[in-house]
């Protein structure tokens, strides 16, 4: 251009993380050569952390096989944490980002995360999903009752317990079931 100021690009993400030697080489008409080098350090950034969306944060549950959800960059290999150890085997993130991995939770509270590695490094944890997983016993029923009725009937009658976690069977019978051993 006879302006004597020259540009080229240079593609960085070709190029691993570290240090690296450019040369630029001028050649004059009569052949007379002159290299100028210049040394780079390419520091390419880690992904972002991922983002998780399942389960719901908060949740309480007696189902200790969960399914985790979340977002990631594209191809990137996302390993799961459960309360600050990594458990699993990695999964790659779809070209969508998504992507998905199971998890056996213990009992009590479970802090999940992840995080997302890819050829220039991992990412920080993301932010945790809190999930509880009870084991604990339910709570019984109370003041069992028994009580003879005719042509051999018993009456059994009780009061529900008041665990949110116990499940009527039988909501219609509202505590009160009737036993014969014969057929009405």
């Amino acid at each position: 251009s006879g302006s004597g100021t020259y540009t080229a690009a240079l593609n960085l993400a070709a190029l691993s993380n570290g240090s690296h030697t450019i040369a630029l080489k001028a050649t004059d008409s009569l052949g007379n050569t002159r290299t100028e080098t210049r040394t780079i350090t390419v520091s390419h950034a880690a992904p972002a952390a991922p983002t998780l969306s399942q389960p719901a944060n908060g949740l309480v549950t007696r189902t200790a096989t969960q399914t985790v959800v979340g977002k990631s960059i594209a191809s990137a290999s996302v390993q799961l944490f459960n309360n600050g150890i990594a458990v699993g085997t990695p999964v790659v993130a779809a070209a969508n980002g998504n992507f998905s991995l199971p998890v056996t939770l213990q009992s009590g509270v479970n802090l999940l995360q992840a995080t997302a590695t890819d050829a220039w490094g991992t990412s920080a944890l993301s932010a945790g999903l809190t999930v509880t997983l009870d084991t604990s016993v339910p709570a019984a029923p109370s003041n069992l009752a028994a009580s003879a009725q005719l042509q051999g009937k018993i009456k059994l009658s009780w009061t529900k317990a008041a665990d949110p976690n116990v499940v009527d069977p039988d909501p219609a019978t509202r505590g009160t079931v009737w036993l014969s051993d014969t057929p009405d």
